[in-house]
């Protein structure tokens, strides 16, 4: 954490701060050691390209607005955070959810030469992969879903309030839903089925009525 601290961050934070929050489970020292001891395993090399930087890349040669552009970023973090993404590598998850964007922003033409020259893809397979990134867009969007950290993030103004655009029902909803038109059908049913009924005595007790005055009056007849 601090030499990824030391990388990314502006200000990181102090070592006493990591010895304080480990309770003291570590001292100073320890920590340094450690830390000389893992950039020298790693020759110094901590630098990489992240699947932001490839969205960046992505981004200039299509030439996206701005909305679109907030939409592919957010879709980006959410699968960054999901485990099942984990194997995919940056630069598909960059292009994947910029083609994504592009498609439910109707753009014309979500993928072109241009893209397919520099990134060496392929349509077919960005767009396969673009199902993973909705199915993740979806479960992430439910009101069931308790990290809520991104969808306030890309909420504001700053990031177009991208998140604002969906509302997926949660599959617990549907279920009742579902549940519930069964028995208004059901109830339905039971009206129809009950009026029937009412139908089929009153004509029975019609039929019965008339064959007891017919008899009636040949009786009479005969008598």
């Amino acid at each position: 954490m601090l030499i990824a601290c030391k990388y990314e961050e502006i200000w990181p934070p102090l070592i006493k701060d990591y010895i304080h929050i480990s309770d003291n489970a570590y001292s100073k020292n320890q920590i340094i050691s450690m830390e000389i001891s893992m950039l020298t395993e790693l020759d110094f090399n901590v630098n990489f390209v992240s699947s932001h930087s490839f969205l960046e890349r992505y981004i200039q040669i299509s030439k996206t607005d701005k909305v679109t552009r907030d939409l592919a970023q957010y879709m980006l973090e959410i699968a960054l955070l999901d485990y099942s993404s984990i194997h995919i590598k940056p630069s598909y998850l960059a292009m994947s959810s910029l083609y994504l964007a592009k498609k439910i922003m109707k753009y014309p033409t979500p993928w072109d030469k241009k893209l397919a020259e520099y990134t060496f893809y392929n349509e077919q397979y960005v767009s396969s992969l673009s199902w993973i990134m909705l199915n993740l867009l979806k479960s992430y969007q439910r009101p069931t879903t308790k990290l809520e950290g991104l969808m306030k993030k890309f909420g504001s103004d700053e990031f177009s309030c991208v998140s604002t655009y969906f509302q997926f029902e949660s599959q617990t909803s549907s279920k009742n839903h579902l549940h519930t038109e069964r028995e208004h059908t059901s109830k339905r049913t039971g009206d129809i089925t009950t009026d029937k009924k009412k139908t089929i005595s009153a004509d029975k007790l019609k039929s019965q009525k008339t064959l007891s005055s017919t008899q009636a009056t040949s009786t009479k007849k005969g008598f």
